[in-house]
């Protein structure tokens, strides 16, 4: 099971959950679903990841371009070696938008994000900074001024206030203590503040406020083999429960244990 099933999963269950919680039941026979396909204008029917910006439009990334859909009609952007205002590569691996309203994208070579005034996209697989060209898995903001990105290299942390970066490489150290020893495959930045960072072999909870790190284990039956071509996914719910999509299905963190358990 890949990263965007997982996602389908973790976004129909807090959907419902949603319905459930509200004062009036909705019917679910009201609901009706729009197929999106090739014929109505899709890149690629292979969905990586879906954002909805702030304007209202949906930015689907498939492994063949980006497509932003504005309800009627489907604008799709690709890679040009040609042109460096298009994207870094044609196969998306994550989007986001940040408190700014910066729409980010996340490709197999690079990250990029969207300038709307101009309709392009600024390349940040350029200059010293050697993690940003490779494959990018995860992008999540860790406070008001700064993004961080998980790539195949490292953990990539950006100042939005002066575009400077600086990267976590694997061995590195926090406090003297391992940080994260394998390739870093999804990050959540919490309520709290702690940023949730799942990597091939185990999820680390690192706490920006005290510089202190948490070694969790993924559930017994994971496949960890799994997540070296795969991403499993974290997910805060309204209550703050943090849940982990992953290769065997659904696991809710215990907070007192400090423990993924199975979801049944």
């Amino acid at each position: 099971m890949d990263k965007r099933i997982y996602k389908s999963i973790l976004i129909i269950i807090f959907n419902c959950f949603g319905l459930l919680g509200q004062e009036t039941i909705l019917n679910l026979n009201d609901l009706s679903f729009k197929h999106i396909s090739s014929k109505e204008g899709l890149s690629q029917r292979s969905i990586t990841d879906i954002l909805q910006d702030n304007k209202g439009y949906l930015w689907f990334g498939t492994r063949d371009g980006l497509n932003k859909y504005d309800g009627s009609k489907i604008s799709v952007y690709r890679h040009s070696s040609v042109d460096t205002t298009s994207l870094t590569h044609s196969w998306i691996k994550c989007l986001f938008q940040d408190t700014k309203n910066n729409v980010w994208i996340g490709t197999r070579e690079g990250l990029n994000r969207y300038n709307p005034v101009e309709d392009l996209f600024v390349q940040y697989n350029k200059g010293p900074n050697e993690s940003l060209k490779s494959e990018i898995w995860s992008i999540t903001q860790l406070n008001d001024s700064v993004l961080s990105v998980a790539t195949s290299n490292a953990l990539s942390f950006i100042d939005l206030r002066n575009n400077t970066f600086y990267d976590v490489a694997p061995s590195e150290t926090v406090n003297k203590e391992g940080f994260f020893k394998s390739e870093i495959r999804n990050i959540l930045t919490a309520k709290n503040g702690d940023l949730w960072i799942c990597t091939v072999n185990k999820i680390h909870i690192y706490s920006p406020l005290t510089n202190a790190i948490v070694n969790i284990d993924y559930p017994e039956n994971a496949i960890k083999e799994a997540y070296l071509n795969n991403s499993p996914t974290v997910f805060e719910d309204n209550q703050s429960n943090i849940w982990l999509g992953y290769d065997k299905g659904l696991a809710l963190f215990d907070k007192d244990l400090r423990v993924f358990k199975d979801y049944v």
